[in-house]
């Protein structure tokens, strides 16, 4: 589940009572995980701080959830839709006006995850650089910002992007876990990062789940992150909670 994005960090606004106020641009909350018990996982979201929910679209099937659930939670939760690198292989003639026609809407606030991930490669790296192409063609059309999935594909992915540098909209580098050297690099072309606690997560330990219920990465474990993010560099949580915040509202057009 992603933190909120900015070209140093992850999430937030300001402290309110013991919490920060928070966005979170990257929560799977279309998986079927949270099917049972999603009115508590919004609920605890927000009791930990964390205002707003970017809910991802994966595929199809899940940018269309994710618009459904923007609607049932509006002013808390938005959505996005494209087709994920490890979903690329599903693309067919319907794919692109679905996609158009989902984007029309003021819920829908980003294309994708959209990208590539040549490490487990579950659709051929070749159509996956096809259909990422398609998304950064529709985001070009449509100016809305593109939310990117790379993992070991980061030549490629800077070389496609370089290709649309003078019509490309907002890119957010989702749950980035490259090197400092590609960070950079993407900071240059102007692209946000978006950091997450599987940076530093301890499977053996639960110490991120500290506002959850259930051993699974919900929205209002994302405090945690901004702690983390705070101690590394050395800043107070609230100043990295209005970095972050500032920047997710200002790239996907959301208000406070």
């Amino acid at each position: 589940m992603a933190s909120s994005t900015t070209h140093h960090t992850s999430s937030g606004l300001m402290k309110q009572l013991d919490n920060y106020l928070i966005v979170d641009v990257g929560a799977n909350l279309t998986n079927k995980k949270f099917s049972r018990d999603l009115d508590s996982v919004v609920q605890r979201a927000k009791e930990s701080g964390v205002s707003k929910i970017m809910v991802t679209g994966t595929s199809l099937t899940a940018s269309k959830d994710a618009l459904r659930l923007s609607r049932l939670y509006p002013g808390v939760l938005y959505g996005t839709a494209g087709i994920h690198p490890h979903d690329a292989k599903s693309w067919d003639e319907e794919s692109m006006p679905t996609l158009r026609e989902l984007l029309q809407n003021r819920e829908c606030v980003a294309v994708g995850e959209c990208g590539l991930d040549f490490n487990r490669n579950f659709s051929p790296p070749e159509t996956q650089l096809e259909v990422f192409e398609k998304q950064i063609q529709l985001a070009c059309e449509i100016r809305k910002p593109l939310f990117l999935h790379e993992r070991d594909a980061h030549k490629e992915m800077v070389n496609l992007l370089t290709q649309y540098k003078d019509n490309l909209p907002t890119c957010v580098i989702h749950c980035f876990t490259g090197t400092k050297e590609q960070a950079r690099t993407y900071i240059e072309m102007g692209c946000y990062i978006g950091l997450t606690g599987y940076l530093w997560k301890d499977k053996s330990q639960t110490f991120l789940q500290r506002y959850c219920t259930f051993q699974r990465n919900e929205p209002c474990s994302l405090p945690v992150t901004v702690e983390m993010i705070a101690a590394y560099l050395k800043k107070s949580p609230e100043e990295i909670a209005l970095a972050t915040t500032f920047n997710a509202l200002k790239v996907f057009g959301l208000s406070a």
